[in-house]
């Protein structure tokens, strides 16, 4: 009877071993995930004013482009008559 209580103990002296190194692991990895957040945060905030830009290049682009198209039109009216 003692040597099986001696067994479960051992076992459970294992599995509190396995569940401390989880704990650790956890707390490297929350560590790791809030870095990784600030840093992803910064990023965001600097690629706001560019996407904001590349909008407005993208617009422009476009009304060059309607500009060109109807100045071909024209053009291609006048040298039809």
């Amino acid at each position: 009877m003692e040597e099986q209580l001696d067994r479960i103990e051992n076992k459970i002296d294992k599995l509190d071993d396995r569940v401390n190194r989880i704990d650790i692991t956890l707390a490297r990895l929350t560590t790791t995930v809030e870095v990784h957040e600030r840093r992803s945060t910064t990023l965001e905030a600097q690629v706001k004013p560019l996407e904001e830009h590349m909008s407005m290049i993208h617009g422009t682009l476009k009304f060059i482009t309607l500009v060109a198209l109807v100045l071909g039109i024209i053009a291609t009216i006048k040298g039809l008559f």
